[in-house]
């Protein structure tokens, strides 16, 4: 046990070999006073993601904390998030996406404090920056003020980027290992242990780029996947109220309609549409309404 890291820092990527050096970099930087690994699962990326890694094992003097593992085959997302999540053996885990980076060389540092002083806290996040590659364009992610996070908001909208968190390992989250399909599901499954907290300092960069895991997906088989996502938050949380679910997934869908709408693709529109109308025909109906004057102007351009 004597040997086992106070932290584990668990990347998972995929084809980011434009960003990752960024990401593995700003985590050996951190001036921690405890012994720290990097688990990196990448997910069988056919980019030069792994040459990118290799270099940093070898070369780097902190190189020799880095765990890495390609797998030979693409898991998806959540079930290499899964994998990666089992191996870390710290008694803290933090996360920051191969496509992300941290700017604190304090950051794990200041959060296994506040952690250890409190312990009926599960999870400390940080804000972030918003970066907006395409726009050019940064501001902060969240403009909200220090506070305990509670469930209902997590369900609302994202609260803090993934990239800002540390939270507790513990024996409950490996036997649930299952039902954590990906980042929310696991912020509601531990405010189901204890205690989250947001503190506004900016410790990292969320980066939103056209590479990245949502935009290179296709938007209704993204909405299909959030969909199953909510099945294992209810699963988790059942108290939650039918209704909130349920507008989770229209705004999924939702959003899908409107990108395949605007880029005239009325075949995935019609998709995305058939599915708001399974959960909500009035909701479907409201919606067709406020995208009739779009769709009719794309269609008199054939």
């Amino acid at each position: 046990m004597g040997n086992l890291p106070f932290v584990s820092v668990c990347i998972i990527t995929y084809n980011h070999d434009q960003f990752i050096a960024e990401a593995i970099g700003s985590i050996l930087m951190q001036e921690a006073d405890f012994d720290f690994e990097l688990v990196i699962s990448d997910d069988a990326s056919s980019d030069n993601t792994e040459s990118v890694v290799r270099e940093f094992i070898e070369n780097h003097p902190k190189g020799h904390l880095i765990k890495y593992t390609r797998h030979h085959k693409n898991l998806g997302m959540s079930l290499n998030f899964q994998w990666a999540l089992n191996e870390c053996k710290g008694k803290f885990i933090a996360l920051c996406e191969g496509d992300d980076y941290w700017i604190d060389s304090n950051k794990i540092k200041e959060q296994v404090e506040f952690l250890d002083a409190n312990d009926e806290y599960v999870l400390l996040a940080d804000n972030s920056i918003y970066n907006h590659v395409s726009k050019d364009k940064k501001w902060d992610f969240s403009n909200k003020p220090e506070r305990d996070i509670v469930l209902m908001e997590l369900l609302e909208e994202r609260q803090f980027a993934t990239a800002s968190v540390l939270f507790r390992n513990s024996e409950d989250l490996k036997l649930n290992l299952s039902k954590i399909l990906g980042d929310t599901v696991l912020w509601v499954f531990l405010s189901k242990l204890g205690k989250i907290r947001f503190r506004t300092k900016l410790t990292s960069v969320y980066r939103r780029h056209e590479s990245g895991a949502v935009l290179n997906t296709e938007r209704i088989e993204w909405a299909k996947t959030m969909e199953q996502w909510n099945l294992k938050i209810r699963e988790i949380a059942p108290e939650v109220p039918s209704t909130i679910f349920e507008k989770r997934n229209i705004s999924q869908f939702k959003g899908a309609s409107e990108n395949y709408l605007k880029s005239g693709n009325f075949s995935g529109y019609l998709n995305s549409l058939s599915f708001i109308f399974k959960i909500d025909k009035k909701e479907g109906i409201v919606l067709v309404k406020n995208h009739f004057l779009t769709f009719l102007k794309h269609m008199l351009k054939y």
